[in-house]
């Protein structure tokens, strides 16, 4: 369900696993492949599947899982710099993630939370809306606003 994203030159991408095939295990990944040739160069195994966009900025690969949890991954070698849970909350998290000039944003809802790329620090939370159900919408931000939707609910910035 995510898009690939093409950043130093490679190709980033993250895969879902809801066929709930336990004798196989967890198989949702993020993925880097080389852009000339295309083999993988590593994989890593978030703890569910990534339903949205991910992105890249400050030499890492953000994503954040259906249950929440925010990723960011050495772009290089796979290896996780930091992670972060967000509130957990039902339904499972479907929203996409932004990263941009060195801030992640990620969440929804009473956990949208601007995230500082390096090293994880928060910046803000949000503590103006709660999440509805679950949205495909992916955060945008652009001249100072961020904003991000709430399914059935409304936009806010």
């Amino acid at each position: 369900m995510s898009s690939p994203i093409i950043a130093n030159g490679k190709i980033y991408v993250a895969t879902i696993n809801d066929n709930a095939d336990t004798t196989r295990g967890n198989r949702a990944s993020i993925c880097c492949l080389d852009i000339q040739t295309g083999p993988i160069e590593w994989t890593y195994k978030p703890r569910n599947s990534v339903k949205n966009s991910i992105a890249s900025d400050s030499g890492k690969i953000f994503a954040q899982d259906a249950h929440g949890w925010l990723y960011a991954v050495n772009s290089a070698n796979g290896q996780v710099e930091w992670e972060k849970q967000l509130i957990q909350s039902f339904p499972y998290v479907s929203e996409g993630l932004t990263a941009v000039d060195g801030v992640v944003y990620a969440g929804s809802g009473e956990s949208l939370t601007a995230f500082k790329a390096q090293d994880g620090s928060v910046i803000w939370k949000n503590t103006d809306w709660k999440k509805n159900e679950s949205s495909t919408t992916t955060i945008a931000v652009g001249e100072g606003v961020v904003v991000s939707g709430s399914q059935w609910g409304a936009l806010y910035s």
